[in-house]
């Protein structure tokens, strides 16, 4: 019997776990290589999710159409290039003499404003862009390339510009040169006699003193308003001269010799310089009539300026009028031709900015003004519905700008001041003789007034010694006429005898002491407060056989009030949309609801409604508003988000 020695027994329990580790490790890695991946992933994600958030996200939309953070901050950087560009030529401008300092600060005020605001124009003019070229497409407007093109070289190219020595004629003015300095005159002075002190209030530089009216309060400066002022702010710009102000036959026909005289001794071989200090108008006349450099669109006149661009090196204009009624005279002693710069783009990419997004600003810029062009050609060609209409004006606010929450007084008052000056009256002690003086003044005249029995008569007679005795000569240019004022807008002293108490139409009120003088005061009539005129106007105007102009014309705070509230006749976006929709709602001689408005509530009639070509006036008028209220009309209609991120902007760092 054979003994073998026994096969092995494999050893199926250490295999078994050998396999069972490798399966795991290769589990392992790969869970930890899906851990990577989804880690990158992640990463990505986020990176991803920064990046469109930094760059790609809307900050706006229109009509569906998104405006990226890189768009917004790409217009921001191109408006900032722009700016500075401006800044910078403006101080090249001054320093050759082109520009003088004060003009040139007053503008780069302007500019450094507009760079604090930079976010926000930016944003606004990517939406109008956006928005103008999607109707733009509706009206079959575009601009190709090939103008981006062009106007890009316009813009590399600085254009002629040419020395210009100048002598100017103004009707009715001294030469510039051999005028005396003068305290400035007063603001009804220098605005003429239908000017109102509602203007001057806003005008610091007037020399008639705010004491001298007694809308100057204890703790104000501010003038008081005059005649028909009660609807405009105090804050409005300096007065001008009302349209019956202009020079006299007389003063222009005297211009025109002047003119001419000047011209004869140029042409006999007097100096430019001589003849600029004896006859020029112009500062320039104080620098040998030296005007500067001036490039073909300057808008000191434009047939001046283009008799300038015409002539040779050295060559002079003959008198020419200007559309204001100056007299002209220039010659030519510097030309300096267009430039383009070969680098422009170079330029501009140096500075940070990116071109294609200037090259987009552009494009926007020359759609917009073909867009304009287009929309104000339709808008005012051929037969147009039109109606016309009449408005009656119930002011809302004051003088001041604040709201008129109670009743006005109309007044006009004669001031007697101590020494005649109303400036330092306060100063003057009570027990000076000028005080009792000014108090015998006052006391006579009062009595003088009423004496006349005739309230035509003594009204006449009031505005008449207004203008001789008044020591406010400000409103005593206006025959002492104060216009429509609250209580809080004068002096109590002064304001609180018209408002308590009955007072009589024309009735004389006083003498009433104020810091100022003594005032005698003629009561012109009262008014309750806005919306209780509103209501007692509609009850007038509900009357059988009422007229609208008459109401009007008695009642309406509006500048066309004196002809019954006139407006003429209106077409289509003439007005802002919401007086249109009120308007073109009417039919014939049906008054409107009470329109509530920023400065007042407004009454509407319509008299008329045709289908008519627009005239001249009308023209005018469109060529500046049509497009603007049209568009505004479209911008409220179109769907607009915008990220409130924009208002919370600041400006880029420069």
């Amino acid at each position: 019997m054979t003994f073998r020695t026994p096969r092995a027994a494999p050893h199926r329990k250490r295999s078994s776990s050998l396999g069972q580790e490798q399966r795991q490790q290769v589990l392992v890695t790969f869970g930890f290589i899906a851990v990577i991946v989804v880690a990158i992933l992640v990463l990505a994600g986020t990176i991803g999710a920064m990046y469109y958030g930094d760059h790609l996200a809307p900050i706006a939309t229109v009509n569906g159409v998104s405006i990226s953070k890189d768009e917004w901050h790409n217009q921001q950087v191109v408006d900032e290039y722009r700016i500075n560009t401006i800044l910078a030529s403006l101080q090249s401008d001054v320093a050759s003499g082109a520009v003088d300092q004060a003009t040139a600060s007053q503008e780069q005020q302007y500019l450094q404003q507009e760079l604090q605001t930079l976010p926000q124009t930016a944003a606004s003019e990517l939406i109008d862009g956006v928005l103008q070229s999607q109707l733009a497409k509706k009206e079959g407007v575009s601009i190709t390339q090939a103008a981006v093109d062009n106007e890009l070289k316009q813009e590399a190219t600085s254009p002629e510009q040419r020395k210009v020595l100048a002598i100017f004629v103004q009707p009715g003015a001294t030469p510039a040169a051999q005028a005396t300095p003068t305290p400035s005159p007063s603001a009804s002075a220098s605005a003429g006699a239908s000017a109102s002190p509602a203007a001057s209030a806003g005008a610091g530089a007037s020399s008639t003193p705010a004491s001298a009216v007694p809308g100057a309060s204890a703790a104000s400066s501010s003038p008081a308003p005059s005649a028909g002022a009660s609807a405009a702010p105090a804050a409005s710009a300096a007065p001008t001269p009302a349209a019956s102000t202009g020079p006299t036959a007389a003063q222009d026909a005297e211009a025109k010799a002047r003119a001419d005289a000047a011209l004869a001794a140029l042409k006999a071989g007097t100096p430019w310089a001589t003849v600029a200090k004896e006859y020029s108008t112009d500062p320039s006349a104080t620098k040998g009539g030296d005007y500067g450099y001036i490039t073909a669109t300057d808008t000191v006149d434009a047939a001046w300026v283009s008799d300038l661009f015409k002539l040779p090196l050295n060559g002079m204009t003959g008198v020419v009028k200007g559309a204001d009624g100056t007299y002209r005279i220039g010659k030519v002693t510097d030309i300096v031709p267009p430039k383009t710069d070969p680098n422009f783009q170079k330029n501009i990419e140096a500075a940070g900015v990116n071109f294609a997004a200037y090259r987009q600003a552009v494009y926007y810029n020359l759609l917009s003004q073909k867009l304009q062009n287009a929309i104000t050609t339709k808008l005012t060609t051929g037969s147009i519905e039109q109606v016309h209409a009449w408005e009656i004006e119930v002011a809302t606010t004051d003088s001041n700008g604040n709201p008129i929450t109670g009743p006005q007084v109309e007044a006009a008052h004669i001031l007697f001041s101590p020494k005649g000056d109303p400036n330092n009256a306060s100063s003057i002690p009570a027990t000076d003789p000028s005080w009792a003086a000014a108090k015998a003044k006052a006391d006579a005249v009062a009595a003088q007034l009423r004496a006349i029995k005739d309230p035509a008569q003594r009204a006449a007679e009031f505005a008449k010694l207004a203008k001789t005795e008044s020591n406010d000569t400000t409103s005593g240019a206006n025959g002492g006429d104060l216009g429509w004022f609250t209580q809080s807008e004068m002096v109590a002293a002064f304001s609180d005898p018209l408002f308590t108490g009955t007072h009589q139409v024309d009735e004389i009120i006083g003498p009433v002491k104020s810091q100022y003088g003594y005032h005698v005061i003629l009561f012109q009539g009262s008014r309750p407060a806005p919306q209780q005129r509103v209501t007692q106007i509609q009850k007038e105007l509900a009357a059988p056989g009422a007229s609208f102009s008459a109401i009007a014309k008695a009642n309406s705070d509006a500048p066309d009030a004196s002809a019954g509230g006139d407006m003429g006749w209106i077409a289509p976006y003439q007005l802002s949309q919401s007086v249109q929709d009120v308007l073109f709602s009417l039919k014939p001689n049906q008054v409107s609801a009470p329109q509530t408005q920023s400065d007042g509530i407004y009454l509407y009639e319509v008299t008329q409604k045709e289908t008519r070509t627009v005239d001249s006036s009308q023209l005018s008028t469109l060529q500046g508003s049509a497009f603007t209220n049209w568009y505004a009309a479209q911008k409220a209609k179109a769907n607009i988000w915008q990220s409130p991120d924009i208002a919370a902007a600041t400006p880029p760092a420069s």
